[in-house]
């Protein structure tokens, strides 16, 4: 928040202030994880006691485990339907865990030394993305389903703060027309940045045109090369090119006004801005 004040003398003074966000940068290019694919298995055993009605076994795989604002999570899934139930849903939903600390101090501590109060955190859970697909799957088949979850405008992972942390997971889930115990569910964490993991590989240009004559006998110098006195030169070094990245827009938070409590008083209505990659063409269409 910036405040100013305006001095008039014999005059009321005139006040103002606005609200900013301070974003972190998060480069998921210098995480080697979140290149990793996320790959598991689920199964679950339907019914209760003894109104057991077979297992369902979900496979789920995500081409990495980092993602941008705007990128789209793609989750593939392989269903072997091996109970008396049918399935008849996939959803996906990527919830943003928020955790909030709390210190304080005694007399009889040194100055400056705090301790963490047990009992007095604060955590938080939001929903801020849903996908899912009508599927069938009958008893005793297989199938396949594949959701596609778009990383709205959100503050990226950090645990870096003393007092605040917040991290992303991904519940992903099967439901079938049962009454209990009638979902396979699983959940697992996924990191979200401010610049998105290049998966580009650098083009590597030859030095000189392919040769269409066979390569002749290799002659040997008669003499060693002569040193060139004067300043010894540096190998030039090569560093991988990538593509440039697309330059981000800023969208407003998913959250909302519901994502800051200053909006309070006779402060304006605030939103706060995190960077957002537009999707490229292909992924768009498949969105729709």
């Amino acid at each position: 928040m910036i405040k100013v004040e305006l001095d008039r003398p014999w005059r009321f003074n005139k006040r103002d202030k606005k609200l900013f966000t301070v974003i972190p940068v998060f480069d998921l290019n210098a995480i080697p994880q979140t290149v990793e694919p996320i790959t598991g298995v689920k199964v679950n055993n339907l019914g209760v006691a003894l109104f057991k009605h077979g297992n369902v076994t979900m496979e789920y795989e995500i081409s990495k485990s980092g993602f941008a604002p705007g990128e789209m999570i793609v989750v593939s899934m392989k269903i072997n339907n091996e109970s008396t139930k049918a399935v008849t849903r996939a959803r996906v939903k990527l919830v943003e865990n928020s955790r909030y600390v709390a210190f304080r101090t005694w007399e009889s501590l040194p100055p400056g030394m705090f301790l963490e109060n047990r009992g007095d955190h604060q955590r938080l859970s939001r929903k801020i993305a849903i996908g899912e697909q009508k599927i069938f799957i009958d008893s005793y088949k297989t199938g396949k389903a594949q959701i596609y979850l778009q990383v709205p405008p959100t503050v990226p992972s950090f645990s870096t703060c003393p007092i605040v942390a917040v991290d992303y997971i991904l519940d992903i889930k099967l439901e079938t027309n049962g009454t209990l115990n009638r979902n396979v569910e699983t959940t697992h964490p996924i990191t979200v940045g401010t610049i998105p993991v290049s998966t580009s590989t650098p083009d590597i240009q030859p030095s000189a045109p392919p040769l269409d004559s066979p390569v002749g006998p290799t002659v040997e110098p008669s003499a060693p090369p002569i040193e060139k006195s004067g300043e010894p030169q540096e190998t030039p070094r090569v560093y991988p090119i990538y593509p440039p990245l697309p330059p981000p827009s800023y969208e407003e938070s998913v959250n909302g006004v519901d994502g800051t409590s200053l909006d309070v008083g006779d402060m304006e209505r605030y939103v706060p801005c995190y960077p957002f990659y537009a999707l490229p063409p292909e992924i768009s269409k498949r969105k729709d």
